[in-house]
């Protein structure tokens, strides 16, 4: 099954800025993205459940040291909801 992905204004705000200042952190993150249209649960960048905070229930995958995406995953409907592509979701 091959999810929709969808980005939200700020992961695409995210993503200009990696493109313009971080384009080893942005080629990584455009690969990630591919991932998650196939497999949002396995894959690279350590896919994990986030269990706590304001980010429970969310998923998150490692771009760099720095840097994380956040996403959501709604199977019913098919979709990756990408919510922010850069920083360490503490740094939020």
């Amino acid at each position: 099954m091959i999810y929709q992905l969808i980005t939200s204004k700020e992961a695409d705000k995210d993503m200009a800025f990696l493109k313009k200042s971080e384009i080893k952190a942005y080629h990584k993150a455009k690969e990630l993205f591919r991932e998650l249209k196939e497999h949002p649960r396995t894959g690279t960048g350590k896919p994990e459940l986030m269990k706590h905070g304001k980010f429970r229930g969310l998923w998150s995958r490692r771009i760099n040291k720095k840097h994380r995406l956040v996403y959501s995953i709604n199977d019913k409907e098919v979709i990756v909801i990408v919510l922010t592509a850069k920083d360490h979701y503490d740094d939020k």
